[in-house]
């Protein structure tokens, strides 16, 4: 929901969905963020507009950054590469590339 929430999925493969209209609303906060393939993901398809698969530059939509021991997970929901927002932070996990997460199905939009 809208505000700054704390997600935590648990064992096994989680999806934390974000919904229309959530994007500034506050910056959560997931405890158990898994990368990998086949492991969490991130579902962000209802913050963006204009993307299109395949044509669009994600990086111009999402970017992730190390901050401390956690990364930031960063939106900009029209694809500009201006107006980023800061969606969620991802505790305990570094080193993270958003074409990667896209590949390998963490990310989805």
């Amino acid at each position: 929901g809208s505000g700054a929430d704390t997600l935590t999925g648990g064992a096994g493969a989680d999806a934390f969905r974000w919904s229309a209209g959530e994007l500034g609303s506050g910056v959560d906060t997931v405890t158990d963020f898994t990368a990998g393939a086949g492991a969490d993901k991130l579902d962000i398809a209802a913050l963006l507009s204009g993307y299109t698969a395949g044509v669009s530059v994600i990086s111009d939509f999402v970017r992730v950054t190390n901050a401390g021991a956690n990364t930031t997970v960063e939106v900009d929901s029209n694809g500009g590469a201006n107006s980023f927002q800061t969606l969620a932070t991802l505790q305990g996990i570094t080193g993270l590339n958003v074409n990667t997460l896209l590949a390998n199905g963490n990310l989805i939009v």
